[in-house]
């Protein structure tokens, strides 16, 4: 499905943030309108995040601009998350594509089965 966006929306072409607000508008038309979701732009991601986020898994840095990161849901639509800032996380993309729709603790369950399967020990830090 092809998602078209209102350039109006967005930062002028040499904006610095004009990329993460491209990103916020697909992530908000995600799914189409069965999930219609309040406003929210890139000021409003910054202020949730900070001006120096990190990966929501990772704990890894993420740079706005440089777009090392994708906008995910935290909770997915077809499982009853809503396309609002609220429902909102920053990820690195390869683990993005690997959490795929999973929940948090789904996906951290799914790796220690794979680490425990190649043979390490895995316990919780505390």
């Amino acid at each position: 499905m092809r998602i078209r966006l209102s350039t109006k929306l967005l930062p002028k072409k040499d904006h610095p943030f004009r990329a993460l607000q491209t990103r916020i508008e697909y992530f908000k038309r995600k799914n189409g309108a069965l999930y219609p979701s309040k406003d929210f732009d890139y000021k409003d991601v910054i202020q949730k995040f900070g001006e120096n986020p990190i990966c929501y898994l990772t704990g890894e840095k993420i740079n706005y601009i440089y777009g090392n990161y994708h906008l995910d849901h935290i909770v997915p639509p077809h499982r009853g998350g809503t396309n609002e800032l609220e429902n909102l996380q920053l990820l690195n993309p390869l683990v993005n594509l690997f959490k795929f729709d999973l929940l948090k603790e789904e996906l951290i369950n799914l790796c220690i089965k794979i680490l425990k399967f190649n043979g390490f020990k895995v316990e919780k830090i505390t």
